[in-house]
């Protein structure tokens, strides 16, 4: 049941053309967090336009399926929980 009301959510929402975004799996977001930490360490003296394209190849590198959207998307909730966290 529980399935059927999901697909058909999903379904209303692509038939009205709302956009929705899902939240990225936990076991995505922390590896997506080591993914940023690696980046941050091995280039420090860069800017971080250039971090986060280098942390979106790695992310789509390691999770081909996921959309290049969705990674954004966690990579930027990533760094929203750092920066609110110092």
């Amino acid at each position: 049941m529980k399935t059927y009301l999901l697909k058909l959510a999903f379904w209303i929402l692509t038939k009205y053309k709302v956009n929705y975004m899902l939240l990225p799996q936990a076991d995505q977001q922390f590896i997506i967090a080591g993914l940023i930490d690696q980046v941050n360490s091995r280039y420090t003296s860069q800017s971080g336009e250039f971090k986060r394209s280098h942390t979106l190849r790695a992310v789509m590198n390691t999770f081909p399926s996921l959309s290049k959207r969705d990674a954004s998307f966690a990579i930027e909730l990533e760094i929203q929980k750092r920066n609110n966290n110092v």
